[in-house]
C-alpha cells in the first residue's frame, strides 16, 4: 500500500532469507516497471512473471497447494578437482566424513554432485504444474544444473529453486541433477596450520586454532522435490 507519506510492502521471508526491495523516484518509471513485471502485491503474494526461479514466492502463494514432496533418494557421484575417481554416496554427508584421503576432507573449493532424479525408486516424475527443488542444508554455495541447463546459484538459506522448465516428463525420460557446491577456505587453513610452514599451501594473517574442529562442507541435504498445483 502507498500513501503520500510512506509505502508499506508486506513480505513473508524464510529463515535467513534476503531480498532487495527497490523503490524508484518517478511515477513514469514506476508505471513502466509495473507493466514490465506485471506485479501484483497483496499481503502474501508477489508475482514477477519474468522471474522464473522465484520459488519462495511460489511456495508462499495463496493460489497454490503443495501436492506432495518427493525425496531424491538415488545415489550421488561426487567429483573433486585433482582426484582421478569420483566418490559414490548412498546418502549425503560432509566432505569431512567421506571415505577420501585426509587432505581431501580438508578441501576448500568446488566439488560437483551428480544424480538422476528419482522418487521412491522410480525415475518417472508425475507431471505437475511446478516443481521446486529443495537442497536442504548446504555448506556454503550451490550452483544448480538440471539436464545440462544452469538454473540458478543459491548462496543462502532457503536453498530451493523452481526447476519446472528444465525437467523431462514421462516413463522413458531421465532427469540429471548436478549441484556444484563451494565451501569456505576454513578447513584448508586448519589443515595447513597443523603443518610446518614449508608444507602449507595457504597463508593468512589470522589462522584458526590448531585444536579446532573441521567445519561441515558440501551438500548435506536432505534433497527433495515439492510438486505444486493451482488450488481448486
Amino acid at each position: 500500500t502507498a500513501s503520500e507519506e510512506y509505502t508499506d510492502v508486506e513480505l513473508s521471508l524464510a529463515q535467513a532469507e534476503t531480498r532487495f526491495v527497490v523503490f524508484t523516484h518517478t511515477s513514469e518509471v514506476n508505471e513502466r516497471n509495473s507493466e514490465r513485471h506485471k506485479t501484483c502485491l497483496d499481503s502474501r503474494v508477489v508475482k514477477l512473471e519474468d522471474e522464473v526461479n522465484d520459488s519462495t514466492l511460489l511456495l508462499q502463494s495463496a493460489e497454490v497447494q503443495h501436492i506432495d514432496t518427493l525425496v531424491v533418494d538415488g545415489t550421488w557421484s561426487v567429483t573433486f578437482p585433482g582426484m582421478d575417481d569420483s566418490v559414490t554416496l548412498d546418502s549425503l554427508c560432509s566432505w569431512t566424513s567421506m571415505a577420501v584421503p585426509d587432505e581431501v576432507r580438508a578441501y576448500a573449493g568446488t566439488a560437483s554432485y551428480t544424480t538422476h532424479l528419482t522418487a521412491g525408486g522410480s525415475t518417472h516424475l508425475p507431471r505437475g504444474p511446478r516443481y521446486v527443488l529443495h537442497l536442504g542444508r548446504v555448506e556454503q554455495v550451490a550452483r544448480v544444473f538440471v539436464n545440462g541447463h544452469e538454473v540458478q546459484t543459491l548462496w543462502t538459506a532457503p536453498y530451493h529453486v523452481d526447476i519446472t522448465p528444465y525437467l523431462h516428463y514421462g516413463p522413458f525420460r531421465t532427469n540429471t541433477l548436478t549441484i556444484e557446491v563451494t565451501n569456505t577456505w576454513y578447513n584448508r587453513l586448519l589443515w595447513d596450520v597443523r603443518r610446518p610452514e614449508s608444507e602449507r599451501h595457504t597463508w593468512t594473517s589470522h589462522w584458526p586454532l590448531p585444536t579446532s574442529d573441521f567445519r561441515p562442507s558440501g551438500l548435506l541435504g536432505p534433497v527433495t522435490l515439492t510438486r505444486c498445483d493451482a488450488r481448486p
